[in-house]
Protein backbone atom coordinates (compact mmCIF):
# COMPACT_ATOMS: atom_id res chain seq x y z
CA UNK A 1 0.00 0.00 0.00
CA UNK A 2 2.83 2.15 1.25
CA UNK A 3 4.81 1.63 -2.16
CA UNK A 4 1.95 2.42 -4.28
CA UNK A 5 1.23 5.52 -2.30
CA UNK A 6 4.95 6.92 -3.01
CA UNK A 7 4.53 5.56 -6.65
CA UNK A 8 1.31 7.81 -7.02
CA UNK A 9 2.92 10.45 -5.23
CA UNK A 10 6.22 10.51 -8.04
CA UNK A 11 3.72 10.37 -10.78
CA UNK A 12 1.44 13.66 -9.78
CA UNK A 13 4.85 15.16 -8.98
CA UNK A 14 6.27 14.69 -12.53
CA UNK A 15 3.28 15.70 -14.27
CA UNK A 16 3.57 19.12 -12.86
CA UNK A 17 5.85 21.52 -15.29
CA UNK A 18 7.19 23.70 -12.78
CA UNK A 19 8.75 20.25 -11.06
CA UNK A 20 10.20 19.30 -14.62
CA UNK A 21 11.51 22.88 -14.89
CA UNK A 22 13.05 23.41 -11.45
CA UNK A 23 14.58 19.82 -11.88
CA UNK A 24 16.04 21.11 -15.12
CA UNK A 25 17.68 24.06 -13.42
CA UNK A 26 18.31 22.53 -11.05
CA UNK A 27 20.47 19.56 -13.23
CA UNK A 28 21.81 22.54 -15.54
CA UNK A 29 23.44 24.21 -12.17
CA UNK A 30 24.94 20.99 -10.97
CA UNK A 31 26.64 20.25 -14.59
CA UNK A 32 27.48 24.10 -14.55
CA UNK A 33 29.66 23.64 -10.70
CA UNK A 34 30.86 20.42 -10.71
CA UNK A 35 30.98 19.32 -14.63
CA UNK A 36 29.11 16.77 -17.31
CA UNK A 37 31.14 13.97 -15.35
CA UNK A 38 30.59 12.96 -11.71
CA UNK A 39 34.02 12.34 -10.45
CA UNK A 40 34.96 9.42 -7.73
CA UNK A 41 35.89 11.54 -5.12
CA UNK A 42 32.28 13.46 -5.27
CA UNK A 43 30.78 10.33 -3.67
CA UNK A 44 33.48 9.18 -1.73
CA UNK A 45 33.15 12.70 -0.03
CA UNK A 46 29.66 12.48 0.24
CA UNK A 47 29.90 8.63 1.77
CA UNK A 48 32.66 9.70 3.96
CA UNK A 49 30.93 12.50 5.51
CA UNK A 50 27.80 10.69 5.90
CA UNK A 51 29.56 8.31 7.87
CA UNK A 52 31.80 10.63 9.84
CA UNK A 53 28.19 12.34 10.46
CA UNK A 54 27.10 8.94 11.91
CA UNK A 55 30.24 8.00 13.87
CA UNK A 56 30.14 11.25 15.47
CA UNK A 57 26.51 11.24 16.28
CA UNK A 58 26.64 7.90 17.37
CA UNK A 59 29.75 8.39 19.79
CA UNK A 60 27.51 11.23 20.90
CA UNK A 61 24.73 9.52 21.55
CA UNK A 62 26.59 6.33 23.54
CA UNK A 63 28.80 9.09 26.21
CA UNK A 64 27.05 10.06 28.48
CA UNK A 65 29.47 13.10 28.47
CA UNK A 66 28.03 14.07 25.38
CA UNK A 67 25.02 14.92 24.31
CA UNK A 68 23.84 15.00 20.92
CA UNK A 69 23.09 18.63 19.30
CA UNK A 70 21.49 20.58 16.44
CA UNK A 71 24.71 22.83 16.82
CA UNK A 72 27.04 20.06 16.26
CA UNK A 73 25.01 18.69 13.56
CA UNK A 74 24.54 22.37 11.97
CA UNK A 75 28.77 22.40 11.78
CA UNK A 76 28.62 19.16 9.91
CA UNK A 77 26.12 20.61 7.12
CA UNK A 78 28.53 23.89 7.25
CA UNK A 79 31.69 22.00 6.76
CA UNK A 80 29.25 19.93 4.00
CA UNK A 81 29.15 23.49 2.40
CA UNK A 82 32.37 24.07 2.42
CA UNK A 83 33.42 20.77 0.77
CA UNK A 84 31.21 21.62 -1.83
CA UNK A 85 32.41 25.17 -2.39
CA UNK A 86 35.46 23.58 -2.66
CA UNK A 87 34.66 20.93 -4.90
CA UNK A 88 33.34 23.78 -7.16
CA UNK A 89 36.52 25.71 -6.85
CA UNK A 90 38.47 22.40 -7.75
CA UNK A 91 36.32 22.06 -11.13
CA UNK A 92 36.42 25.71 -11.84
CA UNK A 93 40.16 25.81 -11.72
CA UNK A 94 40.49 22.47 -13.47
CA UNK A 95 39.10 24.27 -16.64
CA UNK A 96 42.26 26.04 -17.08
CA UNK A 97 45.38 24.18 -18.16
CA UNK A 98 47.94 26.04 -15.39
CA UNK A 99 45.83 25.31 -12.36
CA UNK A 100 44.42 21.43 -13.48
CA UNK A 101 46.31 20.24 -10.45
CA UNK A 102 44.68 21.78 -7.95
CA UNK A 103 41.34 20.16 -8.29
CA UNK A 104 43.19 16.68 -7.48
CA UNK A 105 44.92 18.45 -4.41
CA UNK A 106 41.12 20.02 -3.20
CA UNK A 107 39.97 16.49 -3.55
CA UNK A 108 42.98 14.41 -1.69
CA UNK A 109 42.80 16.77 1.37
CA UNK A 110 39.03 16.69 1.99
CA UNK A 111 39.23 12.78 1.24
CA UNK A 112 41.47 12.59 3.92
CA UNK A 113 40.38 15.02 6.48
CA UNK A 114 37.07 13.09 6.52
CA UNK A 115 38.71 9.62 6.61
CA UNK A 116 41.05 10.94 9.64
CA UNK A 117 37.69 12.27 11.27
CA UNK A 118 36.33 9.01 10.75
CA UNK A 119 38.84 7.20 11.81
CA UNK A 120 39.11 9.16 15.07
CA UNK A 121 34.88 8.46 15.70
CA UNK A 122 35.55 4.97 15.56
CA UNK A 123 38.89 5.19 18.11
CA UNK A 124 36.63 7.00 20.70
CA UNK A 125 33.80 4.84 19.64
CA UNK A 126 36.32 1.46 20.98
CA UNK A 127 37.49 2.65 23.69
CA UNK A 128 33.93 3.57 25.26
CA UNK A 129 32.73 0.23 24.40
CA UNK A 130 35.84 -1.01 25.82
CA UNK A 131 37.12 -2.82 22.53
CA UNK A 132 40.53 -2.94 21.90
CA UNK A 133 41.35 -2.53 17.35
CA UNK A 134 45.07 -2.33 17.81
CA UNK A 135 45.56 -1.53 14.03
CA UNK A 136 43.12 1.51 14.62
CA UNK A 137 45.13 2.71 17.44
CA UNK A 138 48.48 2.12 15.64
CA UNK A 139 47.31 3.89 12.79
CA UNK A 140 45.77 7.22 15.11
CA UNK A 141 49.36 7.31 17.10
CA UNK A 142 51.54 7.48 13.96
CA UNK A 143 49.10 10.09 12.24
CA UNK A 144 49.14 12.29 14.93
CA UNK A 145 52.72 11.77 15.56
CA UNK A 146 53.79 13.03 11.97
CA UNK A 147 51.22 15.56 12.34
CA UNK A 148 52.96 16.88 16.19
CA UNK A 149 56.37 16.22 14.47
CA UNK A 150 55.03 18.20 10.94
CA UNK A 151 53.79 20.74 13.86
CA UNK A 152 57.33 20.99 15.42
CA UNK A 153 59.01 21.56 11.99
CA UNK A 154 57.13 24.39 11.67
CA UNK A 155 57.37 26.14 14.51
CA UNK A 156 61.29 25.74 14.07
CA UNK A 157 60.99 27.35 10.76
CA UNK A 158 59.18 30.12 12.35
CA UNK A 159 61.39 31.27 14.76
CA UNK A 160 64.30 30.66 12.12
CA UNK A 161 62.56 33.50 10.08
CA UNK A 162 62.32 36.02 13.23
CA UNK A 163 65.72 35.78 14.21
Amino acid sequence: MNVQLFGHFIRRLVNFPAVKILTGIFIWLLKILFGSVLRPAYGAVIILWMVDTATGFYHARVNPKIKPSSKRMRRGLVKLGLYLFLLVLGHQCSLVEMTACIQAIIESFIILTESYSVMENLEKIARLKGVEITWLERLMKVIQGEMQATAAVQTVIVENQQK
